[in-house]
């Protein structure tokens, strides 16, 4: 799963000001959010979105398990 809408609410911008951004049509970049983009468009977007490809793919991780005694702990982000 891609996380490019949740980075696209994060910098405040809508998929139709993505598109042209990418000079590409609003519904191109629907398919590709709701699709299984190429490394190559991922580059585009991040390139364009001046993000790392990894943060549109990875997902964000609030909490573990804590590997000793199994608590779920939440983590704290700086």
């Amino acid at each position: 799963m891609n996380r490019i809408k949740d980075v696209l609410k994060e910098r405040g911008l809508t998929q139709k000001e993505l598109a042209e951004m990418m000079n590409v049509s609003a519904a191109l970049v629907s398919r590709i959010i709701d699709g299984n983009p190429t490394l190559e468009t991922l580059h585009k977007i991040a390139s364009v979105l001046n993000v790392s490809v990894s943060s549109l793919i990875e997902e964000s991780i609030d909490f573990i398990n804590c590997p000793n005694c199994g608590v779920k702990l939440r983590l704290i982000k700086n």
